[in-house]
């Protein structure tokens, strides 16, 4: 199954500061106060009015249906209300009004909607809503929960509190992803899948007859050296050919690289310094190649 791109994708793994880039999308959330810690993949943003962050802001205009925001959230404590994601018109609520600690939907000066179940506390869960002209999806850990007859727009000026000023939320975020299409259940499942298994990238490659020792070695650095340059990538091993086996015979070097997931996978194929490292090292003595990727 193919999935859409994401419109924009943020996995929080910054080290420090009080900026967010998206890995996908031109959209950076900022931040008033310092706060990565160790999430579900890598770092997560934790937000807390008191000791995490408090106002996180972006520049983007909300998304009309269809749409769907996938996520990792890890709820630290109950809340009167706490959003997720917030306009001016529209929100989505971890812990829906009052005390009910449900997730839901609000329409500022229309109505509530509360789906019947809560994100647990102190566990690692994954959400997807999906919204629609006809109303909106939860899925939870890649299965469905229900869904209300609210259709909204997602709002995403704010995020962990509504209009930046109440309804705050203690929870830790991580590898939200925004989509400007409906996902459909078996989509929301694959996307979990995708977002929870590492990936094995397998590339062997014939030089060409005249390539010379130096140009070969200049090769297997530069691959090597994309380890740490590239986020995502968490193994890798190279080396020349050493099989004895007749298949084997034409080809010359190969590599291992490990991904965190399918989606720091795609980010290394697009990657400048992975595109760099092709046109300058490779391409020049490269006669074929063959890529195989799998999953756990």
């Amino acid at each position: 199954m193919t999935l859409p791109s994401p419109k924009y994708y943020w996995n929080f793994n910054e080290r420090s500061g009080a900026t967010a880039m998206a890995s996908v999308g031109d959209a950076t959330i900022v931040t008033d106060r310092e706060s990565f810690v160790p999430g579900r993949r890598g770092n997560g943003l934790r937000f807390n009015p008191k000791d995490g962050v408090r106002l996180a802001t972006t520049t983007l205009p909300a998304l009309p249906p269809p749409w769907t925001a996938a996520f990792w959230v890890k709820r630290e404590a109950d809340s009167e209300a706490a959003s997720l994601f917030s306009s001016l018109e529209y929100a989505v609520k971890l812990e829906q009004w009052p005390n009910t600690h449900r997730l839901g939907l609000t329409e500022f000066g229309h109505a509530d909607a509360s789906f019947n179940c809560t994100a647990p506390l102190g566990e690692w869960v994954h959400l997807a809503l999906v919204g629609t002209g006809a109303g909106t999806r939860l899925y939870i850990n890649g299965a469905l929960q229900g869904s209300v007859a609210r259709a909204i727009n997602l709002g995403l000026k704010w995020l962990g509190s509504t209009g930046g000023y109440v309804e705050h939320a203690s929870m830790i975020l991580d590898e939200i992803k925004i989509f400007d299409e409906a996902l459909t259940d078996a989509q929301v499942a694959e996307l979990l899948s995708q977002m929870s298994e590492p990936v094995e990238h397998l590339v062997v490659f014939e030089w060409t007859c005249d390539a010379s020792a130096s140009e070969k070695e200049a090769a297997a650095q530069a691959l090597a050296g994309l380890v740490g340059q590239i986020e995502g990538i968490i193994a890798y091993v190279g080396g020349p050919q050493i099989s004895t086996e007749d298949p084997g015979k034409d080809w010359h070097f190969g590599f291992r690289m490990t991904f965190r997931d399918v989606a720091a996978r795609d980010v290394y194929v697009d990657h400048p310094k992975h595109l760099e490292v092709i046109a300058q090292y490779l391409k020049p003595i490269l006669k074929k190649v063959v890529v195989f990727d799998i999953q756990h």
